[in-house]
Protein backbone atom coordinates (compact mmCIF):
# COMPACT_ATOMS: atom_id res chain seq x y z
CA UNK A 1 0.00 0.00 0.00
CA UNK A 2 0.72 3.45 -0.39
CA UNK A 3 0.49 5.41 2.26
CA UNK A 4 0.95 9.15 2.30
CA UNK A 5 2.19 11.88 4.88
CA UNK A 6 -0.62 14.15 6.37
CA UNK A 7 -1.09 16.69 8.71
CA UNK A 8 -3.50 18.15 10.69
CA UNK A 9 -4.54 21.98 10.99
CA UNK A 10 -2.46 22.64 13.83
CA UNK A 11 0.18 20.95 12.44
CA UNK A 12 0.08 23.39 9.56
CA UNK A 13 -0.46 26.40 11.63
CA UNK A 14 2.92 26.02 13.91
CA UNK A 15 4.65 24.79 10.47
CA UNK A 16 3.72 27.60 8.48
CA UNK A 17 3.09 30.32 11.62
CA UNK A 18 -0.47 31.01 10.42
CA UNK A 19 -3.85 31.49 11.83
CA UNK A 20 -6.19 28.20 11.58
CA UNK A 21 -8.23 30.92 9.08
CA UNK A 22 -5.79 31.12 6.83
CA UNK A 23 -5.12 27.41 6.44
CA UNK A 24 -8.74 26.86 5.48
CA UNK A 25 -8.87 29.58 2.90
CA UNK A 26 -5.92 28.02 1.07
CA UNK A 27 -7.30 24.58 1.46
CA UNK A 28 -10.55 26.20 -0.14
CA UNK A 29 -8.47 28.12 -2.72
CA UNK A 30 -6.65 24.86 -3.63
CA UNK A 31 -3.38 26.04 -2.39
CA UNK A 32 -2.97 23.29 -0.36
CA UNK A 33 -4.16 19.47 -1.32
CA UNK A 34 -6.53 18.28 1.88
CA UNK A 35 -9.30 15.95 2.96
CA UNK A 36 -12.07 15.54 5.40
CA UNK A 37 -12.07 13.01 8.00
CA UNK A 38 -14.89 13.62 9.72
CA UNK A 39 -14.99 17.52 10.65
CA UNK A 40 -11.06 17.82 10.50
CA UNK A 41 -8.86 18.47 7.73
CA UNK A 42 -6.01 16.56 6.86
CA UNK A 43 -2.86 18.54 4.52
CA UNK A 44 -0.98 16.05 2.31
CA UNK A 45 2.99 17.02 3.21
CA UNK A 46 3.39 16.79 -0.56
CA UNK A 47 1.18 19.58 -0.78
CA UNK A 48 2.68 21.37 2.07
CA UNK A 49 5.97 21.21 0.15
CA UNK A 50 5.54 22.16 -2.81
CA UNK A 51 3.65 25.40 -0.98
CA UNK A 52 6.48 26.31 1.04
CA UNK A 53 8.48 25.76 -2.16
CA UNK A 54 6.72 28.42 -3.66
CA UNK A 55 3.74 27.34 -5.33
CA UNK A 56 0.82 25.00 -5.12
CA UNK A 57 0.31 21.69 -5.77
CA UNK A 58 -2.54 19.45 -6.49
CA UNK A 59 -1.61 15.70 -6.13
CA UNK A 60 -3.31 12.29 -7.69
Amino acid sequence: MDYKVTYSVNEVMEILGLCRRSIIRYIKAKKLDAFKVGSQWRIFGESLKALIEGGTYHGD
